[in-house]
């Protein structure tokens, strides 16, 4: 009777100390930027600047959500909505995390040889996406 009761709290305790956040990935940020018109080439530098701090923000997110759930070892998709200041315009783009980054960002090596083209590729999605 012992035995079980000494497991039955093992697994209680192990249970109670993994906290796995199991919400949907989503991440909104604000731009003006991304609803305005971009006719000129002026325009789409602005926009194309203004978009770098994008993939950052993504990537902020996706190591948070690794360090919440260690157990994610998939392909992800984040669900980005972009919103303006006034919030009466939003759009809303599905980006891909891939398998080899979430491993590469498991460890500070694999994150320092992988977190620069994932920054470029996450940029070049949204841009061609958006």
């Amino acid at each position: 009777m012992k035995k079980h009761l000494v497991v039955v709290l093992f697994f209680m305790g192990v249970s109670s100390s993994a906290q796995i956040n199991l919400a949907p990935y989503k991440l909104t940020l604000t731009s003006d930027l991304a609803f305005a018109s971009v006719q000129e080439e002026l325009d789409q530098i602005n926009l194309s600047f203004h978009a770098q701090e994008w993939p950052l923000e993504v990537l902020k997110y996706v190591l948070i959500r690794l360090q919440q759930n260690p157990y994610i070892s998939d392909g992800i998709s984040i669900q980005v909505t972009l919103v303006n200041t006034a919030k009466t315009r939003t759009t809303t783009l599905k980006v891909p995390v891939s398998a080899f980054y979430i491993k590469a960002f498991r460890t500070e090596e694999g994150f320092n040889a992988h977190y620069y083209d994932f920054l470029n590729e996450t940029y070049e999605w949204m841009l061609e996406y958006l």
